[in-house]
């Protein structure tokens, strides 16, 4: 029984592969739009379902009269955490329902070149050129750098549809994650009041931030030129893999 040996797997693989491309890409466009919705049904089910916890959670424990108040406080951090984690899921949701988006796009265009033309470089060039088209108007082009304009990014998203859902998500879980705070840490209801305030604006701030950072991540290959910045983004373009 030999070792296992990648060189050996590589040049199986390489001698295997179909040097021609078939791919059918209306289908592989209707899967990538599936995904895409998909995406967004996740997302609205994850918020649904905490909304509904803090719903039933929320009034049992501050209606009940047997449990400390420093387990009332315990129980609402533990709900803020809880919130805190789901944010971080929906932030993935909308990167991924983004990149879905572009690899419709990509797909569309390729389907105006003949299948003995698709490769990997048209496929990642048509690719750069719809995140660019998207993305483009966000940078600034300097003589030596280019940088992010961070305020249109976030004047221009902030209204959409799903950046008002997340901020909806985002602020109840400030509002239990800062009365958990409040009431774990209760001294005076005065100092327990500003403890619980400052603290739901700096998880609301921290989500804020988290959620238009990894948006903005996207398009940092169009900031930097960096091969690892394209890299990101692209890896998460699966559906436009098919070429390897």
């Amino acid at each position: 029984m030999g070792k296992f040996s990648y060189t050996d797997t590589a040049e199986i693989v390489a001698k295997k592969h179909r040097k021609d491309i078939s791919v059918d890409l209306n289908q592989l466009y209707k899967e990538a739009h599936s995904e895409l919705s998909l995406q967004q049904t996740k997302r609205d089910q994850t918020i649904s379902i905490y909304l509904t916890l803090c719903t039933i959670v929320v009034p049992i424990i501050l209606s009940t009269e047997y449990i400390n108040v420093y387990y009332k406080g315990a129980i609402f951090l533990i709900l803020g955490i809880i919130g805190l984690l789901l944010s971080t899921i929906i932030i993935r949701y909308k990167v991924y329902k983004d990149v879905y988006w572009m690899c419709c796009q990509t797909i569309s265009q390729l389907s105006s070149y003949p299948m003995e033309d698709v490769d990997k470089e048209l496929v990642q060039g048509l690719f750069y050129q719809v995140l660019q088209k998207r993305g483009g108007k966000y940078v600034k082009h300097g003589e030596k750098r280019n940088s992010f304009r961070n305020f249109s990014f976030f004047a221009s998203n902030l209204f959409s549809a799903e950046t008002l859902l997340y901020i909806t998500m985002i602020l109840i879980v400030s509002i239990v994650a800062g009365l958990g705070l409040a009431l774990a840490c209760m001294q005076s209801v005065l100092i327990s009041a500003i403890i619980g305030v400052c603290f739901g604006l700096l998880v609301f701030t921290y989500l804020l931030w988290a959620f238009f950072r990894q948006c903005k991540k996207i398009y940092k290959v169009l900031v930097d030129g960096e091969d690892d910045s394209f890299n990101f983004v692209f890896s998460k373009a699966w559906f436009l893999h098919f070429y390897e």
